[in-house]
């Protein structure tokens, strides 16, 4: 701690010379009106990455294949209201000579463009980094691609669990003690339940820890492109993505404490931070400091716990985490999870009731919600209207965006009308296979 004080304090006292204010365009309504992305990501973690630069004000061009994204099958095509939200949809057959021009013609206007095809394929398809760096200088071109362009696991498939397995996140939530022995024989029902614990504890985070470097990725190849006057090439990793969101456990050295896991159930990693069932519902208790530790016991009217030798200092509560989490969960039984939630919280202690009904509830009925605004009403072709989050962040000058997905190929015509394409030349398109759309 402190490394580079005296280097920062030094610092302070050299005069420089203040910025001078430049020539700038006028604030505009939303952060990034005007810039343009075109979104060839597949699953999650890439048109996602995009839908959050779609709040931002970024028009999200999302280009797949005929029959559409994979990710679209999740929860009978609603789930895509979350991951391509905010985005126009075109379906284009980029294995044809005219839908590499189509795609040419996009790309000539963009700002930005983000796939994740492995390899080889941009090239196929005519989406290169080369071939369209000629078309357009100032295209921000990312990668976002599973283990990276180069090395020998660059042609793998990579899915979230991979890179969830890969930092050790799906084995780090299946807890402590879950593994059998390697050399313990083992019946079918009892690998199945060992299975089916193990798809439990899926890493679901992959994606979305990668979607936020993606967007991360694409507005700082927009700041670099504004000071340098240069576009450039931009590449993510899922597997680096993940390791970064991992780091407490991506290092080892002589002596390195072992990673904290939870307890078998995934309840927690300790007595005072983990889950608890309470009358008619569960609470979640986040405690890590001593003086929380003491004004919890003193809330809960349990003064005797801070003397007991068993729990009077931060190790022996170690030693002795079953027994603590013994003490608590009879305490916590005995009331309501929002009496535990007001409570403690009065007494500056982390406590909320656990949302065990679905997600949809908490944000439906809690006032805070209500009141900051994070449910935003937005309709989509087809399933009409509906809440969905607001976006995720705000600035103070500029508003955000909350938009639905698109259907399979929904703004394809009008996409290629920008274009210059005629009606009969889109529908003869779309009789040869070269574009698509399902029809609301």
């Amino acid at each position: 701690p402190g490394q580079h004080t005296d280097e920062v304090l030094a610092r302070l006292d050299i005069v420089t010379k203040p910025a001078t204010k430049g020539t700038h365009n006028p604030m505009p309504k939303i952060a990034l009106e005007g810039i343009t992305l075109l979104d060839l990501g597949t699953v999650i973690n890439g048109p996602l990455g995009c839908a959050l630069m779609a709040e931002l004000g970024v028009r999200v061009i999302r280009i797949e294949a005929l029959d559409g994204d994979w990710g679209r099958q999740g929860l009978q095509g609603i789930s895509v209201q979350r991951t391509m939200a905010g985005s126009e949809g075109v379906c284009l057959n980029l294995k044809t000579s005219e839908g590499q021009e189509i795609m040419h013609k996009l790309a000539a206007k963009a700002d930005l463009l983000l796939h994740s095809m492995r390899p080889g394929a941009p090239e196929r398809t005519g989406i290169g980094y080369e071939q369209l760096s000629k078309i357009n200088p100032n295209l921000i071109y990312l990668y976002a691609g599973g283990y990276g362009s180069t090395g020998p696991y660059s042609h793998r498939p990579s899915m979230a669990p991979i890179a969830g397995a890969v930092s050790g996140g799906g084995v780090a939530q299946m807890g402590r003690d879950s593994f059998p022995p390697q050399e313990q024989p083992m019946t079918i029902d009892e690998i199945i339940a060992v299975s089916t614990q193990l798809k439990r504890a899926n890493d679901g985070t992959a994606d979305h820890t990668t979607a936020m470097v993606n967007s991360v990725g694409l507005v700082l190849g927009l700041y670099a492109r504004e000071r340098t006057g240069r576009a450039q090439y931009v590449e993510s990793t899922m597997i680096a993505a993940n390791a970064y969101a991992n780091a407490d456990d991506f290092y080892w050295h002589q002596g390195k404490d072992s990673r904290r896991l939870p307890d078998r159930d995934g309840y927690g990693l300790d007595a005072l931070y983990r889950l608890y069932r309470a009358k008619g519902g569960w609470v979640f208790l986040a405690c890590p400091f001593e003086e929380e530790w003491q004004a919890l016991c003193m809330a809960i009217g349990r003064p005797d716990l801070i003397e007991d030798t068993r729990f009077s200092t931060r190790t022996a509560r170690e030693k002795h985490d079953d027994a603590l989490i013994e003490e608590l969960t009879r305490v916590f039984l005995a009331s309501e999870p929002l009496k535990w939630e007001k409570l403690l919280t009065d007494a500056d202690v982390a406590c909320v009731k656990a949302e065990d009904r679905g997600m949809y509830h908490f944000f439906n009925e809690d006032r805070h919600v209500r009141e900051n605004g994070f449910l935003q009403q937005v309709e989509a072709t087809r399933h009409g209207e509906f809440w969905r989050y607001a976006p995720v962040v705000g600035f103070s000058a500029t508003e955000g965006k909350a938009g639905p997905a698109p259907l399979r190929g929904e703004h394809t015509r009008p996409v290629l009308k920008e274009l210059g394409y005629t009606d009969d030349q889109i529908q003869d398109y779309k009789h040869r296979g070269i574009v698509d759309w399902e029809e609301a």
